[in-house]
């Protein structure tokens, strides 16, 4: 072969020009060059298929979670190589295109996201971070292995600042679409299904999210549907997390939910007036988790969150007590009206209601009831009477108003026990006139002035705290207990409110107590101080005492010495007491027993009598478990909010042309709300309305009259306790007024008051 030498010029090498080639047919060449490329390239990508799903059968696709079946890392078993080529040809025999879903997709984690959300300048850059975004949040196996707490942290199943870190980088962001995204990822993953109910731990996430907090929130309503259709066992663990987290976070989602039930009365009732909000499930979901909140507050060890914060005046308003009253004794044989399966009544979530409307129904439920029960009590007294009367009425004496109530209200028991709820009425021996209501609330004021007389030895009084309790050595027998106990019950149906000045404790044992589990909350140091301040403050004071010299300093066994009549006595507060010594050791449970020994053994017999009284009466009535022990203790004495302001706007006036520019009646309110003192203007409001106590809602809620009696004159100011009207003479001087008005309310009983 010739040699080419490279040293010659180009000048002398031969020049080859298109024309000296040789004429091809270029159209067919091409074409076949075009088929040959496409089919080493297909070649080449079925090869490179072949080899990426071998690797991805064998070893995995190395992400953290993985759902494809085809990947060793999301079935969790990795393939033998001539298993996975035999795998491989099957999924992708030769020929073949791939199959996309064969192949792991890049699969977005929570640390990416912030190097996501920084390089989002350009759409494409957009669009990755809503996608990785609405891929983490919407994916289970995602979340399952996000935010996961460190190891050793408080047992939380949620790295809470991390989460919230997160979700703080969202609200920062100026990604158009970024919210959308995420509110369609949580919906996702709270999605509801009977065969697959939302984890628990998706709640809290979503709970995490600030926009659920936003007006109108799209999040909220899914997220309560999730909490709804949590099972028990998911429902307590809520509680069990809301009640460990800041109280700040309780407080703002109870705000958030209250906005959110209100705005949907307010919207709904403005497009239907046919609307009914015990049927609509928005209003049932938030129901669920406000009820859920409460508990969690009540786990707290110290919380702050009065029940007040729980009320929703749209609620109060809205409500159609008819329809609730329905939905409540849905299960009543004379309630026939078809209700939706899933409404609620409002009665079953009585802490969205206020105290006056929880008197309004159960005076409601007092009076449906009585127009319904025709029983064989009230049948066989028709027989016995001659007719069915409305009410049952006792006739008593001044002199011995204790045995004639004992007597004759014993016999409504024993033989008519359902006229203990009629309208009851009072007749005193040797005096006209009809009771309706005036000499009822005579007889209250004047029986339970017997009743707590130190003479009956029935009940102890304290400076102290100003309050009575019961006597633990009474000789008194179980009957005047039990009296006491069905006054309190028929006052109560009667809309009486009695002077009672017991610790506010006493109102939760009587609820506690009875019912099927009987079961009562531990009292504590707080309760014992309501009866004993001196007591409770010696106990805790052994509780702090550091010194390790305890047993020489306090001396004590485990018993308690008293004294009755001057006679000591001693009880052991556990076996063996009197010879066990109090040590630093066992301090804490002998302030336990002491405890329980002054405000549950000590009185047992005498309260149980006046419990079981209050019950023989209330019994059956559902409407009682609407109420907190403290808002039955308001239902049962009233208040001392003595707001004669309130009183002033809502008195009306009878027999004066001016009305309240009267003379008389401006001085009269003068005298009243500068000149008084509390007693004082009690004192007229037992002359005025037959009742010193301030009932249910405040004084706003009383009906009052003043109505001219006459031109001036030297008459004392009267009342017509039964209409709640006072009645003034067209007094010439306000110093006369005011001396007459003052005579009259301090020598009221049996006088003054018609």
């Amino acid at each position: 072969m010739e040699q080419i030498d490279e040293t010659k010029s180009q000048e002398d090498v031969p020049m080859v020009t298109d024309s000296d080639k040789p004429k091809l047919d270029t159209s067919e060449n091409s074409a076949m060059d075009v088929e040959t490329t496409k089919e080493i390239d297909a070649q080449t990508a079925y090869r490179e298929n072949i080899r990426k799903l071998h690797k991805q059968l064998t070893q995995g696709c190395g992400q953290p979670v993985c759902n494809n079946t085809n990947c060793a890392t999301g079935s969790g078993a990795p393939m033998l190589a001539n298993a996975a080529a035999a795998r491989c040809l099957e999924l992708l025999p030769p020929g073949s295109s791939a199959n996309p879903d064969l192949f792991c997709k890049k699969i977005f984690s929570v640390a990416e996201l912030p190097a996501l959300l920084a390089d989002s300048g350009t759409s494409t850059g957009m669009n990755t971070a809503r996608r990785a975004v609405f891929e983490i949040f919407s994916s289970q196996s995602i979340l399952d292995i996000s935010f996961r707490p460190q190891e050793g942290e408080d047992g939380s199943d949620i790295d809470v600042p991390a989460l919230r870190a997160c979700y703080n980088l969202f609200l920062t962001s100026e990604i158009q679409g970024m919210n959308l995204a995420l509110s369609n990822a949580l919906k996702a993953v709270l999605a509801y299904s009977k065969q697959k109910p939302v984890p628990v731990r998706n709640v809290k996430i979503a709970l995490e999210n600030p926009a659920i907090h936003e007006m109108q929130s799209m999040e909220l309503p899914v997220v309560c549907e999730a909490i709804y259709y949590l099972n028990n066992d998911g429902k307590d663990e809520l509680v069990r997390w809301w009640s460990v987290l800041d109280e700040e976070i309780s407080r703002n989602l109870i705000d958030t939910l209250q906005t959110h039930i209100t705005l949907r009365i307010l919207q709904e009732i403005d497009e239907s007036k046919r609307y009914i909000i015990n049927y609509d499930d928005i209003i049932i979901y938030a129901a669920e988790t406000m009820n859920l909140l409460l508990k969690a507050t009540k786990e707290r060890k110290e919380n702050t969150i009065p029940n007040e914060l729980f009320y929703n005046d749209a609620i109060n308003q809205h409500i159609h007590l008819i329809r609730d009253f329905e939905v409540w004794k849905r299960r009543e044989p004379y309630i026939q009206k078809r209700i939706p399966k899933r409404a609620i009544s409002f009665c079953d979530f009585p802490f969205f209601l206020t105290l006056p409307m929880k008197a309004k129904i159960f005076s409601q439920e007092n009076e449906i009831m009585r127009s319904l029960r025709q029983n064989q009590d009230i049948d066989l007294l028709q027989l016995i009477m001659g007719h069915q009367p409305s009410h049952f009425m006792i006739k008593v004496s001044r002199d011995s108003i204790v045995r004639d109530a004992i007597q004759q209200i014993s016999e409504y028991h024993t033989r008519f026990p359902k006229m203990l709820k009629k309208e009851f009425k009072v007749q005193f021996e040797g005096e006209e006139g009809l009771d309706y209501g005036g000499v009822r609330k005579e007889f209250f004021l004047l029986i339970l002035k017997e009743l707590f007389d130190p003479k009956y030895g029935m009940f102890t009084y304290s400076e102290a705290t100003r309050l009575y309790w019961f006597y633990r050595a009474s000789f008194e027998t179980p009957e005047e207990f039990r009296l006491l106990g069905m006054l309190t019950g028929i006052a109560l149906y009667n809309n009486v409110n009695l002077d009672l000045h017991f610790p506010s404790f006493i109102f939760r044992k009587l609820m506690e107590g009875h019912g099927e589990s009987k079961k009562e909350s531990k009292l504590t140091l707080s309760d014992l101080a309501e009866v004993n301040p001196e007591l409770a403050h010696g106990l805790q004071q052994l509780l702090d005492y550091d010194g390790d010299d305890l047993e020489d300093v306090f001396m004590r066994t485990f018993c308690v010495e008293y004294e009755v009549f001057g006679e000591k006595r001693i009880h052991a507060l556990c076996e063996g007491g009197v010879d066990r010594a109090l040590t630093k050791d066992n301090r804490e449970e002998f302030v336990e027993l002491y405890i329980d020994y002054e405000l549950n053994e000590s009185i047992k017999a005498s309260f149980n009598a006046y419990r079981e009284g209050f019950w023989i009466v209330c019994e059956g009535a559902a409407g009682l478990s609407l109420f907190e022990a403290t808002e039955l203790q308001e239902l049962i004495c009233g208040t001392q909010d003595l707001d004669f302001e309130a009183l002033e706007e809502v008195t009306q006036y009878d027999g004066y042309e001016e009305g309240k520019d009267t003379q008389v009646v401006k001085w009269f309110w003068e005298i009243v709300k500068n000149d008084f003192s509390d007693d004082d203007k009690k004192q007229l409001l037992a002359f005025s309305t037959g009742s010193d106590r301030v009932p249910v809602g405040g004084l706003e809620h009383v009906k009052f009259i003043i109505g001219k009696q006459g031109p001036d004159s030297d008459r004392l100011p009267s009342s017509h306790t039964c209409f709640n009207v006072l009645l003034l003479p067209e007094y010439s001087s306000k110093e006369k007024l005011e001396r007459l008005l003052r005579k009259a309310i301090q020598n009221s009983e049996g006088f003054g008051m018609i």
